[in-house]
Order: structure tokens, then sequence, then C-alpha cells
């Protein structure tokens, strides 16, 4: 068994094991951490004022337009495919991301903190359509775990500042107590997992979006005649 067959076997090893760690993860926040924390956060109020205006980085709706608009006219205006598909692959992994945890939210039924802490009601309610009811995954966590790794494909070098920064925005959502922190957990995991999903399509699309690949595939343009005469 040749190195490659090696690597693809443990890629698939890989995603199971990494669902069962982030599912681990989210048991034990609802079993452990997410009432404390919401009970801590309730009581304590003076991160509330900085997370209430960060945590507005967070909604797809700063990003979904934006970037189609960015597609529409890198496609069409001003032809340039790199950052025509590089713009198509965050609103693609935004949307796709948002539509799978909306439909997460509509089938689980969790009750926000809010209902915890106002009414002792904690846990899940299936098929609701009710806010009180959509807290599990957090949107804005998916919305920012899948905007920060799409980033990172893009621009490999700000990885290790996209992912922590979309962390760090994500968790404004425990800090509002506007979700536990499973959901942040669940949404975060969503996100990931819906990027790594677009860029593998990407990839067999061969839809490269590094500046350095799209422009090794670019057409060398052919060399014309000259027509200076001799003398």
């Amino acid at each position: 068994m040749g190195e490659d067959e090696n690597n693809a076997g443990w890629t698939k090893l890989l995603w199971p094991v990494a669902f069962l760690i982030a599912a681990g993860l989210c048991a034990c926040s609802y079993a452990y951490w997410d009432q404390p924390l919401a009970k801590y956060f309730d009581e304590h109020k003076d991160l509330k004022p900085a997370a209430k205006y960060l945590t507005l980085l967070g909604d797809s709706l700063w990003y979904l337009p934006t970037s189609l608009l960015a597609f529409l006219y890198f496609r069409y205006r001003s032809k340039s495919p790199l950052w025509a598909r590089r713009f198509g692959f965050i609103f693609l992994t935004v949307l796709i991301s948002g539509l799978l945890a909306l439909v997460m939210k509509v089938s689980l039924g969790r009750a926000r903190p809010g209902e915890f802490l106002d009414s002792g009601v904690y846990g899940f309610k299936l098929f609701q359509m009710s806010p009180k009811f959509l807290s599990f995954p957090s949107g804005h966590g998916t919305t920012c775990l899948a905007l920060a790794w799409a980033l990172s494909f893009i621009f490999p070098r700000w990885g290790k500042l996209f992912i922590p920064l979309g962390v760090a925005l994500a968790f404004t959502r425990v800090i509002l107590t506007a979700h536990y922190l499973g959901d942040v957990l669940g949404g975060m995991t969503l996100g990931t997992f819906s990027a790594i999903l677009v860029k593998a399509w990407f990839d067999r699309m061969a839809w490269s979006l590094s500046a350095t690949v799209a422009s090794a595939c670019e057409p060398i343009p052919e060399a014309k005649p000259s027509t200076t005469s001799a003398g």
C-alpha cells in the first residue's frame, strides 16, 4: 500500500473521529457546563456591552449579499475568475452552513438560555418554529467558523488569525446568554465541516482559490511575429 493510500485512509478515519469528539463535547456541555455558564453570565454583565456590538459580526446577513454581489462583479464585470471563485466560495460556505443550521434548529427545538433563566425550561422540544426554541446550533457560531475557515482556505497564511477570531466572536453568544456553550460548539463544528465540504467540492471541480495555482493555469499568450524590418 502506497503513501497516498495510507493518507487517504487516515483522512477517511478522521471524519468520524472528529464528529465523535465534537458530539462528545456538546453532550458534556449540555450535561455539565451550559447551565452554570448561563447563570454566571446572567449575573456578571460587565462584558455584555462589548459583546453586543461584536456579535453583530457573526450575522450571515453581512456576508451573503456582499459576497454574492462581489462574485457577480468579478465574474461578469471585472472578468477576474480567481476573485469570482473566492467570493463564490465564501457565499456557498456561509449559505450552506446557515441552511443546515436552520434545519437543525427547527428539528431539534432546543430552548434558549432565556427560557431556563426565566422559567427553568431546559432541554429539547422537537420541531419548533418559535425563536425561543431555536437554540441549537448557534447560527452566529456556525457563520463565524464557516467564514473563518473559508478565509483561511483563501489566505492560508492568515489562518492562525481567522480561526481564533471566529471562535472569539462565536463565544459572544454565550456572554449575551443568547446561546449555551453547547450551541456554540455545535455551530462551530457545523461551520467547520461545511467549509471543508465546500472546499472539497471546489478541489474536485479544479476551482483553485490560490493565486499561485490560478496563475499557473492561465494559458501563456503566444508570441506575435515581429513586424520590424531587418533594415
